[in-house]
């Protein structure tokens, strides 16, 4: 029994039949995109967020940069949002107390601190580079978040004896 399938026409909102395919390329030109992993996303939904730092955190989500930096300002974030700068710098530290995000030092001017989204809940760039990314920071605290995806190979996690089990 075949599966019908269904998508709207974003230029005419017309429901159709069928299978869509993009043509030319892998992914929509001219769109960013992160991964959001689904371990990261179980982890968001067991804390206990506020309202702010929720909505703080995806709007950091929205403008994270390549290997999950963000480099805009906190004071231009919450203007965007319409929100005291306060609130928002309160809601950081929340998401910090969290582990879903953190300061670390900039690699390109090591006198400037910077906003790093967990490695653990989402990435921004090539899977080889996340990789590199997360043996960088094993050592920090963003080890701490917990997490059942592993930085090793999946046949490396096979061979492992219940004994070494995270």
């Amino acid at each position: 029994m075949a599966r019908k399938h269904q998508f709207i026409n974003a230029r005419t909102g017309e429901v159709a039949d069928g299978l869509l395919v993009v043509k030319g390329s892998r992914y929509p030109r001219n769109t960013d995109f992160s991964v959001v992993f689904h371990d990261g996303m179980e982890f968001l939904a067991q804390l206990d967020l506020t309202p702010t730092e929720s909505k703080v955190f995806w709007v950091l989500l929205g403008n994270m940069e390549y290997e999950n930096w963000v480099r805009i300002t906190q004071a231009t974030l919450a203007d965007r949002l319409g929100m005291a700068r306060s609130n928002f710098s309160r809601a950081v530290k929340g998401l910090v107390d969290h582990r879903i995000v953190l300061w670390m030092t900039d690699p390109a001017d090591p006198k400037r601190k910077l906003l790093r989204v967990s490695l653990q809940v989402a990435w921004r760039g090539k899977a080889s580079g996340w990789l590199r990314a997360v043996n960088e920071v094993e050592n920090t605290s963003f080890a701490s978040v917990p997490r059942r995806v592993s930085a090793k190979p999946a046949k490396m996690n096979k061979q492992r004896s219940k004994g070494q089990e995270r």
